[in-house]
Order: structure tokens, then sequence, then C-alpha cells
């Protein structure tokens, strides 16, 4: 049977006793309303169903599935989607793991580095050091006396620095080191004959050349200028 249709009621009698007699055979035919669908807002999915005011049509509301909002929508915990789930149930369960994948950032100070970053399970953790806690990894001292640069690493930096360190310490027979330049000195002076500590003080005292001479000079000034005074 269909809306529009009819069908047939028939009126049987009943007696004193309550027993059903067929006196009465009239029947009375009754028609269904003659209803009829029409769409309301359209879409690929199917929102609501409605009775127009008169009684006679239905109202087929739709929409898109992309623009229906998420109600009664709240974020789960860190957990798996389901196959039973809901969409705002599975919706909230991928916030959760989103969320558990979040970390606090921390800035490294100037005095750290990062050492380290590792993934696990999707989560990112930092490993951080002091920077005096850095290993020189393939470090080497330089080969050749050359200055330092904008584009040098700190290996190489550190490199340059030790090769001229050990320049100036080396001893008297290392050109360019200050045993050699005192050395220079003393003997362009005295032909190689002060060796002590000694000897040197009292060569400075006595010298007749150069910058001794000159503050011996000023000293024996002094004393003339004193004399004079007296």
């Amino acid at each position: 049977m269909k809306f529009g249709g009819s069908f047939k009621s028939y009126n049987f009698g009943i007696d004193e006793k309550g027993h059903i007699n067929n006196t009465k055979t009239s029947s009375v035919n009754i028609k269904l309303p003659s209803l009829s669908i029409t769409n309301g807002t359209t879409g690929n999915v199917l929102t609501s169903l409605k009775v127009s005011a008169d009684g006679q049509s239905i109202v087929a509301n739709s929409s898109d599935i992309g623009t229906l909002t998420l109600a009664s929508y709240a974020v789960q915990g860190d957990s798996k989607l389901a196959v039973n789930d809901s969409i705002n149930y599975a919706f909230g369960k991928l916030q959760g793991q989103i969320n558990a994948l979040d970390f606090a950032d921390t800035n490294a100070n100037n005095t750290q580095f990062i050492s380290k970053i590792t993934q696990t399970d999707g989560k990112i953790s930092v490993e951080r050091h002091n920077a005096g806690d850095l290993v020189l990894t393939g470090y080497s001292v330089a080969t050749a006396k050359t200055a330092i640069t904008t584009t040098d690493t700190i290996n190489s930096a550190f490199g340059k620095v030790e090769y001229r360190l050990n320049i100036l310490q080396a001893d008297s027979t290392q050109e360019g080191s200050v045993a050699y330049q005192i050395a220079q000195i003393v003997n362009e002076n005295n032909n190689g004959s002060i060796d002590t500590l000694n000897e040197i003080a009292a060569w400075i005292i006595n010298d007749e050349t150069g910058t001794a001479k000159m503050n011996k000079d000023i000293s024996d000034l002094k004393t003339d200028v004193s004399g004079l005074k007296e």
C-alpha cells in the first residue's frame, strides 16, 4: 500500500454475548493522504525530514558533509581510533594524539648548544649541554703561521692559536720564540758571553749601549742635579 491509495474496512456486528456476526457487511473505503517528498536544502548528507504544515508533503533537507559542525565535540586522550568511533570521538582522539606530541619550547642560553635531537613514537626530544663540554672532535694543531678568519671552524681557529703558542714557548733555538728573541738581544751586545740571570742583570745595569745606557745616563743626571741643589 502507498500514499494516495485506499483500503476497505469491513464492519462486523457483535451480539449481546460478544460474538462477532456478519449481519453488517457494509464496507468503508479510507484513502491515505497523498504525501509527496520535496527537497529543501541540498547536499550529500540527509540532515532532516519534516512534514509540511498541511500534512500533505515531507520536506527533506541535506547538507554537504564538509559543512556539518562537530556538535558536542570534545578532546579525548592519547588513544588509537576504533571502527565504532563516532566522527566527533575520532576527531577528539586525533587531537589528543597531536597534543601528546607537543613539548615545551625551551631556548638554549648563550652557554649551551643542542647536541642531539631524537624522535620516539612521533615525540621529539632535545638534549642540550654547556658549551664548555663541547668535544673538539677531529682537532689538530695548525702546520703554518696563518691568521684566524671569520670562516674558520672552532677546531681550525684553536689549531692556529696553539701553533703560535708552541712557537712562543719554544727554546732559544726556535726562531720567533720568546727565548730566541731574548737570546738575540743579549748576544747582540755581549757576543754570547752572558748566560746566567745574574750576568744578564749585571749587563742591563752596566750596559753602555741602547736602552740600558739611556737609563743609566738618566740616573747619573738625576744624581748630578741633586748635587747642584746641595
